[in-house]
């Protein structure tokens, strides 16, 4: 909000005699960039505020000559035509603007226009340019919107001829539809010719991985290709912004971008109303892929088809659809690209719209373009699938990103060459470092946090805050701290080794503006960082070239003439400071080699202006037209060139060439009001004022001519005024003789005067006879017309009196009707809100539900049920905001209906007085008087027929709006009850779902408990056998030890006694059985432990699904004690069904509350 301050202007120097009669100032609070700060600024006292809005497309719009001479041609032939006919032209041009149009209507021939612009300054603009050009009394002005304009009140009759120039890049965005739609309904003779007459909208699939940079962010990777921070899948799965992206598509490098369709008619548009034209369609075109790709996006343009016949075409396609390129290619030049050869206009430009997903297509694969429009935006969608029979909701970010950042920001994210000069710097950083990342939404601050012990992470929006703790929660980033103000760090920074910058701030539109990095380094931080801490980037360049524009400049060009007629006033609407554009879409040469402006060190950051003067020498000839500005970086103090950042041109400037400039940046220029050719090796000067709190805040170019200097000054203005002499002539006068007369002569004369007077004499008396018998004749015809025109005028007072008391009886019936439609309205806005209370349930619930355990998290009944509920209350919000807006729109309609019929009624009391007063007005009442011209017919009069009309419609359209009023409250107690009950139903299927649910999972549960103890059960008995097992093995070791023992000590016999006999065998036969046996326990051993281990793992599971089931059913629990509310929130209504049906019966003020609550 601007806020102002009026205050005395010294008047000194030489402007002293200029600035007499402006002495009186404006103070205009304003932001500043640099500074970060609310700044006053002065402004002249007639500055008007509405500058910065009316400083748009005017310019362009009345330089563009092929719009120009088109719209004039349509009129010439529509006007010729109706007036071939017998018929008059009565013109109506809506939104009128400078009101050229309007004039073009009259020079045509128009027997009256009429021109309406709702915007003040504009339509202030336009009523001083049709004064200048002598129209005044020929163009009546309406500075109201069209679809306020009344018949009868601001328009007379309807017109025959509509011409509109209401368009924009996306055709219909400036709510074209319903302009055309009302027009016709309200404003237009039926059969009106309308100019244009029929307009359609175009589209072309492509693969750009150019165009798809600015839509989405790219991972971030190393220098060696590694991951360092990976996209968010919520911005991944984000299908992006339903706003059209505007570009220049003739300047896209043609090898940026592949075409996988020829161009498609997806819309056309009857605006000549012989079919209505309507807000929501849908159209799906069958194409074939031209060849195999990605579908990244969807290039749009539209044309004008002007007249009836088809012979007039206006068309915004780029050069390579255009329908005049193979006629205009042959003007191209080294000087004008084959892209520039077509009629150029950046007030309606062609547009980008991208896919909610991406699509792979091959070479001959059919797919489905379905395009989409409201009534005042498009979008677009592709599958190869066979598209479903409905429409798809215009895309809306989801993630917050899209809200964040710019198309241009997001390209900058993903400019793969400037990104690899700041990884060459920050990869330098050592890992024990503590960085200090300042910036908006700037991911390669954020990459620090992978290469540093710690990232502080100063945000000073809140829409990229947001976005920076998604980056941070998706990449597991711990070592992050992300702040929006300095205080909360203050005690942290002297640990910072390193503070980093890209630097990029939301609020910065000029290149210079982020020089707020240094502004706030040296007077917010540099009292709390360490001495030897490392800044990046260290220092810029601002550098400057003198261009010579192709199109550009004619933005801002002075407007003098427009085919034929004086436009000069409409300049005031075109002055400016410095401006930011994006260069790589207009085209320029550069005249001069780039030179450097100034240098802006952060160590000695300029603490006050200065004034940096640059000479140097045109190197090409041509028009210089403007000066482009921009930015280069230094990351560090090496002055390597790897390590430079620009945002000017990508290549070495060539003089005498096009400059290529940074896709992904603005640069700042000034315009040079009245080009100047220029030489090669002519020198010039280029002085600048930087300023240390707003950058460059002036600017100034003197060349050097032979006869003499001439000087260009952008900002300062020049005061001039004429004098002039007036010249005396003197006459001389001479003196001529009197003619005389002979006496015969004299006497003849008097004889023939006395026989003249003799015959007047008899001649009277004739005509006093005849006059006597007039007399009494029209005495007698005046008395019986007094005596007729009496009782008419009685007739006509008991006609105005009976029409009046049925009007009144009408507005009777208006009122008690807006009173209902008022207690109808406000119910539903109730309804309305108390829909809050069940959307916060339902949104708790869900997000409860979502704390359940990963093994736990199934999309259930329940949760397709709570979303169905969220759905369903979403889509009540909309449908009762759709009908509270409905009412609203009715009680306006109605208000008006009230407005008209007591302003009939206000009429007709008036002319009933009138009446009354004449009817018994006689010859002999005082205030009777002679009137000038009595009989002449009153320009607002009407015939009785017209009047009756009148009447008639005013009643009919109270009478019609009543009957919508009462469909209307119907549909508001429908829509209410319908909500209501959906609701409740879907609430208790909820209630229902959730408690099934609990019996679900507490039935898991016990059947895990079960599981459980029978488990516990079989590791007991596994254990018994294992210790039954183990005690087996000793008894047996033990008899193995003894048999062993037997034989070994039976081999003591001596002599042939130590034979192998019986005992032998048997001992043998033994051993070898015990060995077996223990050898087989020993097997069994280890798979009964085998068998326990599997039992005790499954134990563990066991317990850990008990767990997670015990975790789910206590928020299942959570989650139906939160929807305790609604019931609360339905005890808000009546509590029995009685009580119910006597609301709904209006019978609350008969029955006693008590009886039934």
């Amino acid at each position: 909000m601007l806020k102002t301050l009026r205050c005395l202007c010294p008047i000194s120097g030489r402007f002293s005699q200029q600035v007499l009669s402006a002495v009186m100032s404006t103070f205009a609070q304003v932001f500043n960039p640099i500074s970060g700060q609310m700044e006053w600024e002065v402004r002249s006292s007639d500055y008007d505020f509405y500058q910065e809005v009316a400083r748009s497309d005017y310019g362009d719009m009345l330089h563009d000559q092929e719009r120009n001479q088109k719209y004039y041609t349509a009129l010439k032939g529509a006007i010729a035509s109706l007036h071939s006919r017998g018929l008059k032209a009565n013109v109506l041009d809506i939104g009128t603007g400078t009101g050229l149009l309007s004039m073009m209507a009259v020079a045509s021939g128009a027997d009256t226009v009429v021109a309406c612009e709702a915007f003040k300054p504009m339509a202030d603009c336009a009523e001083r340019i049709i004064a200048r050009n002598g129209m005044s009394e020929k163009i009546k002005l309406i500075k109201l919107r069209s679809t306020e304009i009344k018949i009868g009140r601001d328009m007379e009759a309807r017109a025959n001829i509509l011409v509109t120039e209401v368009f924009d890049t996306e055709l219909i965005g400036e709510g074209a539809i319903d302009i055309f739609r009302h027009a016709h309904r309200n404003l237009l003779e039926p059969g009106a010719t309308v100019i244009p007459h029929f307009a359609r909208i175009y589209a072309q699939v492509v693969e750009s991985p150019l165009v798809a940079a600015f839509n989405k962010p790219k991972m971030l990777a190393t220098l060696d290709g590694e991951v360092l921070l990976k996209t968010p899948t919520e911005i991944v799965n984000c299908p992006g912004s339903t706003s059209l992206h505007e570009v220049q598509l003739n300047q896209l490098p043609l090898d940026s971008f592949r075409t996988l369709t020829e161009p498609q008619e997806v819309f056309a548009f009857d605006l000549s109303g012989k079919t209505e034209l309507e807000n929501d369609r849908r159209h799906v075109v069958e194409c074939k892929s031209l060849q195999t790709g990605t579908v990244q996006a969807v290039f749009m343009w539209w044309d004008l088809q002007m007249d009836d016949r088809g012979e007039i075409l206006l068309s915004c396609a780029p050069f390579w659809a255009h329908p005049d390129f193979a006629a205009l290619k042959s003007h191209a030049s080294a000087r004008k690209p084959l892209s520039n050869v077509i009629p150029w206009r950046d007030h309606w430009m062609q547009a980008l719209y991208y896919l909610p997903q991406d699509v792979t297509v091959q070479q001959g694969q059919s797919f489905s373009l379905v395009a989409y429009h409201d009534a005042l935006s498009l979008w677009f969608d592709v599958t190869t699938n066979i598209p479903e029979e409905r429409t798809l909701s215009p895309p809306f970010c989801t993630c917050g990103f899209h809200v964040a950042c710019s198309r241009t920001r997001i390209g900058q994210i993903n400019d793969h060459q400037r990104n690899k000069k700041y990884l060459r710097l920050l990869e330098e950083i050592p890992a024990a470092a503590k960085v200090l990342a300042i910036g908006d939404g700037s991911l390669l601050g954020l990459a620090t946090a992978k290469m540093a012990n710690w990232t502080y992470y100063l945000n000073f929006n809140y829409f990229s805050e947001k976005i920076t703790k998604l980056y941070v929660t998706a990449n597991g980033l711990n070592n992050v701290t992300i702040v929006n103000n300095v205080e909360s760090i203050e005690k942290d920074l002297q640990a910072v080794t390193h503070v980093v910058a890209e630097p990029h701030f939301n609020t910065s539109i000029l290149p210079w503006d982020n020089l707020f990095f240094f502004k706030f380094i040296k007077t917010r931080l540099a009292d709390l960082l360490p001495a030897d801490v490392t800044i990046s980037p260290a220092k810029c360049d601002i550098e400057a070239v003198p261009v010579e524009f192709l199109d550009l400049h004619k933005i801002r060009k002075p407007l003098r003439n427009v085919e034929n007629f004086n436009i000069e006033k409409a300049s005031a609407l075109a002055d400016s400071k410095f401006e930011a554009h994006p260069l790589w879409e207009y085209p320029c040469l550069a005249l001069a080699d780039p030179m450097k402006i100034s240098s802006v060190d952060i160590e000695n950051f300029p603490e006050s202006s200065n004034t940096f003067t640059t000479t140097s020498k045109f190197k090409s000839s041509g028009s210089c037209n403007g000066v482009a500005f921009w930015v280069v970086w230094h990351l560090d103090r090496s002055g390597s060139d790897k390590l430079k950042i620009s945002t000017g041109p990508r290549e070495t400037i060539e003089p005498g060439k096009f400059i290529k400039w940074d896709t992904f940046t603005k640069q700042g220029v000034f315009f040079v009001v009245d080009p100047i050719p220029v030489t090669m090796e002519q020198s010039y000067q280029l002085d600048v004022k930087f300023s240390a709190t707003a950058g460059p805040v002036e600017c100034k170019l003197s060349l050097s001519l032979d006869d003499g200097g001439v000087e260009i000054s952008f900002l300062e203005g020049f005061f001039s005024s004429l004098q002039g002499a007036m010249a005396s002539k003197s006459v001389v006068i001479s003196e001529k003789p009197v003619k005389h007369v002979g006496l015969s002569d004299w006497q003849a004369r008097l004889n023939e005067a006395r026989s003249v007077a003799t015959s007047r004499r008899n001649d009277a008396f004739e005509v006093r006879h005849e006059a006597r018998n007039l007399r009494n004749e029209k005495d007698i015809q005046a008395r019986w017309d007094c005596y007729h025109n009496t009782k008419r005028l009685e007739d006509r007072i008991g006609e105005v009196s009976q029409w009046r008391e049925s009007l009144e009886e009408c507005l009777g019936r208006v009122e008690r009707e807006i009173e209902i439609l008022r207690a109808e309205k406000a119910q539903t806005e109730r309804e309305l809100e108390a829909l809050a209370v069940p959307l916060t349930v339902v949104s708790e619930c869900l997000a409860t539900r979502d704390s359940r355990r990963e093994v736990e998290m199934t999309y259930d009944e329940a949760e397709k049920e709570l979303k169905l509920e969220l759905a369903l209350v979403e889509k009540d919000q909309i449908m009762l905001r759709d009908q509270c807006q409905g009412a609203w729109e009715k009680l306006n309609a109605l208000e008006d209906v009230r407005f008209q019929l007591n302003l009939e009624i206000c009429n007709k009391k008036e002319a009933e007085k009138i009446d009354t007063e004449q009817m018994h007005l006689n010859k002999f009442s005082s205030n009777t008087t002679f009137k000038n011209n009595p009989q002449r017919i009153p320009k607002e009069s009407f015939t009785h027929d017209g009047w009756l009309t009148n009447t008639k419609n005013v009643k009919t359209l109270a009478e019609n709006e009543l009957k919508d009023t009462y469909a209307l409250r119907e549909s508001l107690f429908v829509c209410r009850e319908r909500s209501r009950n959906e609701l409740h139903a879907q609430q208790d299927q909820v209630d229902h779902t959730i408690r099934r649910r609990i019996f679900e999972t507490q039935r898991a549960r016990n059947e895990l408990k079960w599981q459980v103890v029978k488990t516990e059960e079989e590791m007991n008995r596994c254990l018994a056998e294992i210790e039954a097992i183990e005690k087996t093995i000793d008894d047996k070791r033990e008899v193995l030890k003894l048999a062993e023992s037997r034989q070994e000590n039976r081999f003591a016999r001596p002599g042939f006694e130590l034979c192998r006999d019986d005992p032998f065998h048997g001992l043998c036969d033994e051993i070898t059985q015990l060995r077996s046996t223990l050898n087989t326990l020993t097997d069994q051993l280890n798979v009964t432990k085998g068998n326990y281990s599997t039992l005790e793992d499954q134990h563990c599971r066991l317990a850990r699904d008990l767990e997670n089931k015990e975790h789910s059913m206590m928020v299942e629990v959570r989650t139906l004690d939160q929807r305790e509310r609604l019931k609360s929130w339905q005890g808000k209504e009546c509590r029995s069904q009685t009580g119910r049906n006597i609301q709904l019966t209006r019978m609350e003020h008969e029955i006693p509350r008590s009886s039934y609550a």
